[in-house]
């Protein structure tokens, strides 16, 4: 191979080495792995608020009447049936309005953050698809 066309395959492989390198370290400014839930579950006027701005920053299409039904109920009466994933995800996609205090209980038992955060997105969707 000629000296010259080794020199420019060298840099090339340093320049995508890099490239790589870089890019595989960064992760996106909106995550973080002990990031804050991204809804306020204090009262349900918090959680109805910080959604309100989630949807307002990520000017999402939501029918109003979809944060307004949101409502809360004791959690220990009405989920005690509810022990997996995937029971508060069927329950979430079939009931958003009753989102909050699923995902409250789901909290509360001790689901991952990764976990609640794939609960919200079925929320989000849900009420997304209540447009359709």
């Amino acid at each position: 191979m000629r000296p010259k066309l080794k020199l420019y395959f060298l840099g090339i492989t340093a320049l995508l080495t890099g490239a790589i390198a870089t890019g595989g370290c960064t992760t996106p400014q909106s995550y973080a792995s002990d990031e804050t839930p991204r809804f306020n579950y204090n009262s349900i006027e918090d959680f109805k608020q910080s959604l309100n701005k989630h949807i307002d920053d990520w000017a999402l299409s939501v029918n109003g009447q979809a944060v307004e039904c949101l409502e809360d109920f004791p959690n220990a009466s009405t989920n005690n049936n509810l022990q997996s994933f995937n029971d508060y995800d069927l329950r979430i996609a079939s009931n958003p309005c009753q989102a909050y205090p699923l995902i409250k209980t789901a909290n509360d038992q001790g689901f991952q953050d990764s976990v609640i955060f794939e609960l919200e997105q079925t929320f989000l969707r849900a009420i997304n698809n209540s447009l359709r």
